[in-house]
């Protein structure tokens, strides 16, 4: 997970916290504004992971070198007798 990602779980999770208490000291209409924070922050954490996990998808593995033969088997195979 990257540091944006962290930033915005945490944003959403705090924002949650100070719903739910705003919440209890208020009425809904005056505590949505937290709310719509919250699924904003939540939405575009998704985005964000989704779009990295589609770019880490559509890269190429890295291509692995080639198996080298041994010196042994370079060697003229010997006439038996």
């Amino acid at each position: 997970m990257k540091l944006s990602e962290t930033l915005l779980l945490s944003a959403s999770l705090g924002s949650l916290a100070l719903w739910v208490l705003e919440f209890w000291r208020t009425s809904f209409i005056d505590s949505y504004w937290l709310l719509m924070a919250v699924t904003a922050f939540l939405f575009t954490f998704l985005y964000m992971r989704q779009r990295r996990i589609l770019r880490e998808k559509n890269t190429p593995a890295p291509a692995k070198p080639k198996a080298t033969r041994p010196l042994a088997s370079l060697a003229k195979p010997r006439k038996k007798k």
